[in-house]
């Protein structure tokens, strides 16, 4: 751990957060869209590619028309807040994120700025709100939602809930499962500790930390699918992957 080293990466970090949630408060109010996506959200791909080479992130990212041509759920598990960074890389996507994400500064701005629907899972009307603003959003650009409802310990993938694929399975709306993968899982699982503890961690450590997203075939669902069955055969798919990295639709890390 070099805390000089760590210092001068949150700084660094911190000025590029400021200034790009300036731009996008300055421009969210602008209509045009590029590439059929709101032009204030384009300024966080440059702000999560800015972030990965500030830590030394060595992102290795599925072909971008996967993304690119989907619209749609995007399932993919979740280990860390890097994931988020990781997806937002590779174009804007809009997030189904918990409740106090949006008194975050900076990130909760952002995260208003373009689009994310939030939801108190403690409120049972914030969850039915957040259900039926997900059934009629505009299904591009891609909505990601982990179905493990929180972060998860690493090492193991949590139970999905069924709710994100109820909706996708009453509104036939396509979803992308996904498996994201580090080499130094350690260093990027975020537990009970606050979010600039963790950071703070990735901040000091030397050496890259390698990272993958394996994009798995998109699923079409129906309304007459068996809601459980897809949450479990999603698991599992993902699941797969985790446990055996080398698999073919993986490859390794550091390649």
């Amino acid at each position: 751990m070099n805390p000089v080293r760590a210092v001068i990466r949150i700084v660094t970090i911190s000025i590029v957060l400021a200034v790009g949630t300036l731009v996008i408060l300055l421009t969210g109010w602008i209509p045009v869209r590029v590439r059929r996506v709101r032009f204030a959200a384009w300024n966080m791909r440059w702000m999560a590619r800015a972030f990965l080479r500030i830590f030394d992130i060595r992102f290795t990212p599925p072909p971008p028309e996967t993304f690119a041509s989907h619209e749609g759920f995007v399932f993919p598990n979740h280990l860390s807040y890097l994931d988020i960074v990781l997806l937002v890389s590779m174009m804007p996507m809009r997030f189904l994120a918990k409740e106090e994400v949006r008194r975050w500064p900076f990130i909760g701005w952002v995260a208003m700025a373009v689009g994310t629907v939030f939801v108190d899972r403690g409120d049972k009307s914030s969850r039915h709100l957040a259900r039926e603003k997900l059934a009629r959003v505009r299904r591009y650009p891609p909505i990601v939602v982990f179905p493990e409802g929180k972060v998860g310990p690493g090492g193991t993938l949590l139970p999905f809930r069924h709710g994100a694929f109820e909706i996708a399975a009453q509104n036939s709306t396509p979803f992308l499962p996904c498996a994201i993968l580090y080499d130094r899982e350690a260093l990027v699982v975020w537990g009970e500790e606050t979010l600039f503890d963790a950071m703070w961690r990735l901040a000091g450590r030397s050496g890259p930390v390698y990272a993958r997203l394996v994009a798995l075939p998109a699923v079409q669902p129906t309304p007459a699918d068996n809601v459980q069955q897809l949450a479990l055969q999603t698991h599992e798919s993902i699941a797969r992957v985790l446990a055996y990295p080398e698999h073919p639709g993986a490859a390794g890390l550091k390649e």
